[in-house]
């Protein structure tokens, strides 16, 4: 069952990429920033085992930047049959070698599935806390 946490001070956060690239700035800003409120953050490098910590109540949130359908399309159901919501969001480049811009998904379309065009990442948690962590995502966007 999801975790029920609804402070991001209390939460335990996992952050999807296994590594701190340059290519993610909007992303290091926000590891840096929930690093400081949120109880504690780690680092999971596994999309599939992040959505499954987070879906059994073991973590409270992943944040997970440019993944393919195949990563998360199965976690997605088990998350939400647990009670867990994924807001997904598009990552625009804002040069040749990195992402900034994030925009907010309301809904899924078939080019969020081209695995040629890996721009869509994801919050994963219950649902105030998956849209407390997008609001800050948002706001380190701008």
């Amino acid at each position: 069952e999801i975790s029920d946490c609804k402070d991001i001070r209390s939460a335990y956060v996992l952050y999807g990429p296994d590594n701190v690239l340059t290519k993610y700035p909007v992303h290091n800003r926000l590891m840096n920033k929930l690093g400081d409120v949120s109880r504690t953050t780690n680092m999971n490098g596994s999309c599939a085992l992040g959505l499954g910590l987070v879906a059994a109540g073991r973590a409270d949130a992943l944040i997970q930047p440019l993944q393919s359908p195949w990563d998360w399309a199965a976690g997605k159901v088990i998350l939400e049959e647990a009670g867990g919501k994924m807001i997904f969001y598009e990552m625009r480049k804002t040069d040749a070698n990195s992402y900034g811009k994030i925009i907010p998904i309301q809904k899924l379309e078939p080019r969020h599935y081209n695995p040629d065009e890996r721009t869509l990442g994801f919050v994963a948690a219950n649902e105030g806390l998956a849209e407390e962590i997008m609001k800050i995502l948002l706001e380190l966007s701008e």
